[in-house]
């Protein structure tokens, strides 16, 4: 993929430590404070190209909301669905509110979880992680898989929370 979008810092770091992906795999990893959740989904959909992302937080930052509405404006994220935790701060829901006019499905409910599915005809990629949707210089880990049984596992939950939540 050319685009600006995928020319970031950090994008060679990921490049080497989580690799290509490709059908069946499990790709633990370890941030070590070194990358945010919003630079391995940019990372993730620099392979996939075009796809729905459904992503949950129990916080977001300035910074990532900016970066999911470029993706979204480029058309990498073609239709998005964001669930964060309803305690959310009062300055975060005024960047909410400009991102929900990107026809972007926000819900709040009480969240801890911390996922991205990335879908689209050739790929379906669950990311299950400890890291918020923030800036992050802490130690996190996850593990990245691309079942498609796993995957619509983590898809049926994730419409489950969404339809408990309160959408904006």
């Amino acid at each position: 993929m050319s685009s600006n979008l995928f020319k970031f810092r950090k994008y060679d770091l990921l490049k080497s430590e989580i690799g290509n992906i490709s059908d069946f795999q499990y790709k633990h990893f370890f941030t070590h404070g070194r990358w945010s959740m919003h630079e391995l989904l940019l990372y993730l959909l620099s392979q996939t190209g075009r796809a729905k992302v459904s992503l949950s937080s129990f916080s977001v930052s300035d910074l990532t909301i900016q970066t999911f509405v470029k993706a979204r404006k480029e058309c990498f994220i073609t239709d998005f669905e964001f669930i964060l935790n309803s305690a959310i701060k009062r300055n975060k829901l005024s960047l909410l509110l400009f991102a929900q006019n990107m026809q972007t499905k926000i819900g709040l409910l009480h969240n801890h979880t911390k996922l991205i599915l990335i879908e689209n005809e050739n790929y379906s990629i669950v990311v299950n992680q400890s890291a918020n949707a923030t800036i992050n210089p802490a130690h996190e880990c996850g593990v990245i898989f691309t079942s498609r049984a796993d995957f619509d596992i983590y898809k049926q939950e994730f419409e489950y929370l969404f339809s408990k939540a309160i959408i904006l």
